[in-house]
């Protein structure tokens, strides 16, 4: 089995920044949302402000729902180059859209689009790294580059919509954005090479091993969505209508939760461990993150809920590369639909968990449902992910 090119500096560097740039432009907008809403409706309640806030956020996750799978899909069978090239240049142009049109039906369109775009590019860009990776272990820490520069993104892009909307208003921030967006697929059509899969990827014999690792994954991964949403949507409510936390306090947690996260990306592939190992990781993350979904509802004060954040922060960091490499290693030729359909059932799961604790934070049933169901699916899945990890052991990375 030939060996892979490893990519060269300058095209995964174009791979981070396409990444970074999506993830900022979707949390860059957050902040700013419902003061978007209400300007371009001055004549909204709150509770209307609030409902198109939901509603609008909902679209862009839809639309990564349905349209990453097929974008990977596409760039399977065509150019993975050509894929993140046009994601980047209609993920820029759809913000510059709201920037010129406004509105609530412009923002409807735009977060709709963006989303559309959106979708191409990270699990694409992971595609591009199972394909020319040398090494298992080159495969894991690339990976966990992107994640890393996805959580950058949406560390920094709160801050930077927040400082924008009160300096020069909200437009800037969206174009600015577009702006760097158009900039990387212009610098994406010249550093980055036509990877299509490789002699790297794994063999026909072995692709029925794969294909039940890639599903015992994938369903990991709409659990980890749905507890991500619960606990998301419950840190937000709780901190606000229970404790009075009040929003510095909460996006000081929401901070911490981006660089916890960013911090364990970064170790869990790194040169410390072996990725053939980090199989390993994956039944006591479920668990961790399930301790600290159900410690958040009988959290009182800061200190208790930063511990809550940074036990859920911490497993999902370590979860997502996880999941991402053994999906890139067992899918073989079908890495970009594969990859494409864990962004898919990330989000499905995502606002899955979302709508539960909306439906039901105060609905008078069970005191802390959803925190109780939430850790319980993890804690079930957690049992039978011992089992499933007999066949993600058996994919032996270390013989290709």
């Amino acid at each position: 089995m030939k060996s892979a090119r490893a990519l060269p500096p300058q095209a995964l560097a174009a791979l981070l920044l396409a990444v970074f740039v999506v993830w900022f432009g979707y949390s860059v907008m957050l902040p700013v949302l419902p003061s978007f809403i209400q300007a371009a409706d001055a004549g909204l309640t709150t509770d209307a402000v609030a409902r198109h806030t939901g509603l609008a956020s909902s679209l862009y996750t839809l639309a990564l729902f349905l349209f990453a799978p097929l974008w990977g899909w596409f760039s399977d069978r065509h150019s993975r180059r050509s894929v993140i090239i046009v994601g980047l240049l209609g993920y820029g142009v759809s913000l510059l859209g709201i920037v010129s049109f406004g509105g609530l039906a412009g923002l409807y369109l735009e977060r709709l689009t963006s989303g559309l775009f959106a979708a191409a590019i990270s699990p694409v860009a992971s595609a591009v790294i199972g394909d020319c990776a040398p090494n298992e272990n080159w495969r894991a820490r690339r990976l966990a580059w992107l994640g890393m520069a996805a959580t950058a993104g949406l560390f920094l892009g709160p801050a930077v919509g927040a400082a924008a909307a009160v300096h020069s208003g909200a437009n800037l921030a969206f174009a600015s954005t577009a702006a760097l967006a158009i900039i990387t697929a212009i610098g994406s059509l010249a550093l980055l090479p036509q990877c299509l899969p490789s002699g790297n990827l794994r063999t026909t014999a072995q692709d029925a091993a794969g294909r039940k690792v890639v599903h015992v994954l994938l369903a990991l991964s709409l659990v980890l969505g749905v507890a991500v949403g619960v606990f998301e949507v419950g840190l937000a409510l709780r901190g606000d209508r229970t404790l009075g936390l009040g929003s510095a306090k909460l996006a000081l947690l929401f901070a911490e939760c981006s660089l916890v996260m960013f911090v364990a990306q970064a170790i869990v592939f790194s040169p410390l461990f072996k990725a053939a190992a980090t199989w390993r990781t994956i039944a006591p993350g479920l668990a961790v993150m399930g301790a600290g979904v159900l410690m958040l509802p009988w959290s009182t004060g800061l200190l208790s809920l930063s511990i809550a954040v940074g036990l859920v922060a911490a497993s999902g960091g370590i979860l997502v590369p996880v999941f991402t490499y053994w999906i890139s290693l067992a899918a073989g030729p079908q890495q970009g639909a594969n990859l494409g359909s864990q962004l898919a059932v990330a989000s499905l799961g995502q606002g899955i968990g979302s709508a539960v604790v909306g439906l039901l934070f105060n609905s008078g049933l069970v005191p802390n449902i959803p925190f109780l169901l939430a850790a319980a699916l993890l804690g079930f899945s957690a049992a039978m992910s011992l089992g499933a990890t007999a066949r993600i052991r058996g994919l032996e990375p270390a013989a290709l």
